[in-house]
């Protein structure tokens, strides 16, 4: 039962995946550096944006993004989003999740 409950978890999380991928397309800027997915304990999904300066466009785009994610969202599942501004060197960034989206740096 429990290799089940782990097909289904991973099912899950390569839908979300491909969702966010889909939603991704035509709105990644140079300012992004990372796009993290995170499944949740409470079976959601939490989005991480890692921009390396503010910009409102962007902040546009990202909004843009989570609607165009949650629309194709077969069920109502609870979305997280965190928008992270930092300039660091990526290797001195945790973003915990599965990076869909990572600028080479």
């Amino acid at each position: 039962m429990e290799a089940v409950s782990r097909t289904m978890e991973s099912n899950f999380e390569t839908i979300q995946v491909l969702h966010l991928m889909q939603a991704l397309i035509g709105a990644v800027s140079w300012n992004f550096r990372r796009v993290t997915l995170e499944l949740t304990s409470d079976g959601g999904v939490r989005l991480r944006f890692l921009l390396e300066r503010e910009c409102a466009e962007d902040r546009d785009e990202i909004d843009d993004v989570v609607f165009e994610f949650e629309a194709l969202q077969s069920a109502r599942n609870e979305v997280d989003v965190e928008v992270l501004v930092d300039d660091r060197p990526i290797q001195d960034i945790v973003l915990p999740g599965r990076v869909i989206y990572g600028r080479r740096e």
